[in-house]
């Protein structure tokens, strides 16, 4: 969550030691704030980000202003003095109103219910935050109708950054999460979308959790998928909404390189879907076959002898689905 604050004040162009949300308590930089003592003035007085001691310019309110929307007593003036000290160290432009105002826009990950920025700051305390598995598994339950644990989202993430992945599914498998969060109005207010709904579903209180199934022209484009894959390696099963997160499947009886081109096609099929986010058309197969091919392609280039343990993996995974290509291209996977 640390690197993902940091990922989201580069996008914003914010630097993530400057901003109006970073706190009085517990902060490294601002040493008064640490509250060591037995006064715990910040705390008594209700003070907590940088964001309740700027005006809209940025500049840092008056002592008398902060006394009387806050429980400061008279004789806080000196710690007033050193707080004032620290905002003034920081860049006005950074801690303006509107900045502070994208910011809360930005991070308000949960549908209608905004994450405390305690929660982003943690860094500052050496500790990393957690989010509420418990609450957004009931919520993508409802959104999914089928039960989705918070373990499953939980082992989810942590597969997102497993240290296996490489950069790329990382990449994606991160984007998809994240905007698993968002719902349609909050989506268009980060701009992420045009409309106040995605254009395949009218559902106004729909979370993009939602849409990644439960909509009927990306259900179906998924339903085909499992098709498509029945056929093509002879194998019976069923696409889970678990797996859009988990991505751990398994079969019975196993088969070599089945597994691995699931996999991709799972990850793949996510990715036809970001594209087609703002598009009012479903993903389709042949949209899928692209990357998919891409992908074989892409891999084939790092395989230089298919007598090796990586060549002989990149056959079992690819070798059925290139037949489906013409011998042209059959002709450029596999010459020697």
């Amino acid at each position: 969550m640390r690197k993902a604050w940091k990922l989201l004040c580069k996008m914003l162009q914010i630097s993530p030691r400057n901003t109006p949300c970073l706190p009085i308590i517990g902060n490294g930089d601002f040493l008064p704030g640490l509250e060591s003592t037995v006064f715990r003035r910040w705390s008594r007085a209700g003070l907590q980000y940088v964001s309740q001691t700027v005006q809209s310019t940025g500049s840092p309110t008056s002592f008398n202003d902060l006394q009387m929307k806050f429980r400061l007593l008279p004789t806080d003036w000196f710690a007033y003095q050193q707080l004032k000290h620290y905002l003034q160290t920081l860049t006005p432009t950074r801690l303006q109103e509107d900045v502070q105002d994208r910011l809360q826009e930005v991070i308000s990950l949960i549908a209608q219910e905004s994450i405390p920025l305690r929660f982003y700051h943690r860094w500052l305390q050496d500790r990393a935050g957690d989010l509420d598995f418990s609450t957004l598994a009931q919520r993508w339950s409802i959104d999914l109708q089928l039960l989705i644990s918070a373990g499953t989202i939980r082992k989810g993430m942590c597969l997102g950054r497993a240290t296996t992945m490489s950069s790329v599914e990382r990449e994606r498998n991160y984007k998809f999460l994240l905007r698993a969060f968002y719902t349609p109005k909050r989506a268009h207010v980060m701009g992420i979308s045009t409309g106040h709904c995605c254009r395949k579903c009218a559902c106004p209180m729909a979370s993009f959790g939602h849409m990644f199934w439960s909509c009927p022209l990306v259900s179906s484009f998924w339903i085909q998928l499992v098709s498509l894959m029945a056929r093509l390696w002879n194998c019976s099963w069923r696409l889970h909404p678990s797996f859009l997160f988990t991505m751990q499947i398994r079969f019975h009886p196993p088969k070599p390189g089945c597994a691995a081109f699931l996999r991709k096609t799972v990850l793949l099929g996510r990715k036809c879907i970001l594209l087609q986010w703002l598009s009012p058309q479903p993903p389709t197969i042949p949209q899928w076959r692209a990357l998919m091919l891409h992908q074989m392609l892409l891999e084939r280039r790092e395989v230089v002898d298919m007598t090796t343990k990586a060549g002989r993996l990149f056959y079992q995974c690819w070798y059925l689905f290139s037949l489906t290509f013409t011998p042209y291209v059959q002709n450029q996977i596999w010459k020697t």
